[in-house]
C-alpha cells in the first residue's frame, strides 16, 4: 500500500530477467520501496526519471547504445539517489562508488540489496530533518522583518532565499515552482497549499487553484469576469471569480 513514507523507485537494466528479479526482490523484501516504473535502455530509462521523478534509482552501468554513465551526465532531474548494478566486478568499481550511493553485484543478493534501501532510508531521514529545521528557523527568525527569509530543499540542497524576490509560486500536482524577481526558477516536491500557508502573512494571496501571488509584485490588475493580474516578471494569470473581492481589497490596502 503506498504511504507518504514510501521510497519511490525506478529500476532501470536491459536484461529483461534483471529488472524482473530486482522488482520481485523489493515487492517481497522492501515493501517500503514504491517501483513506480521500469526501463529497458538508457534513452527510456531517462524518460522515466523525467516523468516519475523517483527518490531513488537502480542503474544497469552497463546497457547498449547509452550507458548508465552517459544517462547519468543527460537527466536534467537531479533529486534521487542512484544504486548501480553490474555483473562486472572491476576497478571501475571505485571511482563509480563515490558518486553512487551504493552497488549492487549481478546476480543481487538479498543481504547487499537490504544494506543498500538502509543507506537510503538513513539519508532521506537526514535530509528531510534538516530541511524541516532550516525551514522553521528561517520562518521563525524573521516572522516579522522585512528582511524575512525562506529555505526552500531541492534536489541540489537547500536553497535559502529572501521572501521579497518570490514575484509567483505555481502549483503542479505535488510540485510547486517558484518564480524570482531576478528570473530565478525553482522547484521543491511540496504541495502549493503548504506554501500558501507559509507565506499567507508574507503578503501572498492565492488568486487561482493553481497561482499563489507576492502582492507586492502586482503591477496591474485587467478587468474581467475574474480579471487577470500581471505581474512585475511580465507573467499575466487568471483571477478566480470567488478570489477577484478580496484580492482587489487587499490591492487597495496593500502597504
Amino acid at each position: 500500500m503506498k504511504t507518504e513514507t514510501n521510497i519511490k523507485a525506478v529500476v532501470i537494466d536491459d536484461e529483461p530477467g534483471a529488472r524482473e528479479t530486482l522488482t520481485a526482490l523489493l515487492e517481497r523484501f522492501f515493501p517500503e520501496v514504491e517501483v513506480a516504473a521500469t526501463a529497458k535502455d538508457g534513452p527510456s530509462g531517462l524518460q522515466c526519471i523525467e516523468t516519475h521523478r523517483p527518490e531513488l534509482v537502480f542503474l544497469d552501468i552497463e546497457m547498449p547504445g547509452l550507458s548508465g554513465i552517459e544517462l547519468l551526465d543527460m537527466v536534467q532531474f537531479r533529486g534521487f539517489e542512484v544504486i548501480i548494478t553490474t555483473a562486472h566486478r572491476d576497478y571501475t568499481l571505485a571511482a563509480i562508488k563515490f558518486s553512487a550511493l551504493d552497488y549492487l553485484l549481478k546476480p543481487i543478493q538479498i543481504e547487499a540489496l537490504s544494506t543498500a534501501i538502509k543507506k537510503v532510508q538513513g539519508k532521506r531521514h537526514t535530509r528531510t530533518l534538516n530541511a524541516r529545521i532550516r525551514v522553521l528557523e528561517e520562518h521563525l527568525m524573521g516572522l516579522n522583518n522585512h528582511n524575512r527569509r525562506i529555505a526552500l530543499p531541492s534536489g541540489e540542497g537547500l536553497s535559502v532565499l529572501p521572501i521579497r524576490e518570490i514575484v509567483r509560486c505555481e502549483g503542479d500536482s505535488n510540485y510547486t515552482h517558484f518564480f524570482f524577481a531576478s528570473g530565478k526558477k525553482l522547484t521543491v516536491t511540496k504541495t502549493l497549499r503548504e506554501y500558501e500557508e507559509l507565506l499567507g502573512d508574507a503578503g501572498f494571496f492565492r488568486i487561482f487553484q493553481s497561482h499563489l501571488i507576492n502582492l507586492y509584485h502586482v503591477t496591474s490588475y485587467l478587468r474581467g469576469r475574474g480579471g487577470q493580474v500581471q505581474m512585475s516578471d511580465g507573467s499575466v494569470l487568471p483571477v478566480s471569480r470567488n478570489r477577484k473581492k478580496e484580492l482587489i481589497d487587499l490591492l487597495t490596502h496593500l502597504n
